[in-house]
């Protein structure tokens, strides 16, 4: 038999071909796993700032002088980054824990700083999404 009438791929070649579509497929699956981790991720954040976006509504509806827009702590700025249980004010929904905390007469007379903090934890790290309001006394 010569060279010219042999035909179809040697065992060598046909190993060699498997070897790199699987390479192939596992590097598909390696990136698959990345984007569902960084979808819970980004599922996680959206849902921590619709949840802040949501308690600065609810506290901008309420009238200057509720006792919800108190500085407790009488920590002014400085204690506008506390969380938990330092903060003026918290409640806790489903795995996060929103925090508010209020700077009165800041940053000028007759206004209030509230700034919101959602934290939780999530793929073994603790996570936080913060917004800033200032209400006027009208």
């Amino acid at each position: 038999m010569n060279k010219e009438s042999q035909k179809g791929l040697s065992m060598i070649e046909s190993l060699m071909a498997l070897t790199i579509l699987v390479i192939g497929i596992l590097a598909v699956g390696g990136m698959q796993t990345t984007a569902v981790k960084s979808n819970a991720i980004a599922s996680d954040i959206t849902e921590a700032s619709v949840l802040a976006a949501g308690q600065i509504e609810l506290l901008a509806a309420l009238p200057y002088n509720d006792p919800l827009l108190n500085d407790t702590h009488g920590d002014g700025t400085t204690g506008l980054d506390k969380i938990g249980a330092s903060a003026d004010h918290q409640r806790t929904q489903s795995k996060y824990t929103i925090s508010w905390n209020v700077a009165t007469n800041s940053p000028m007379n007759n206004t209030k700083s509230v700034r919101v903090i959602v934290t939780w934890t999530g793929n073994g790290k603790s996570r936080q999404v913060s917004i800033d309001y200032i209400k006027a006394d009208n």
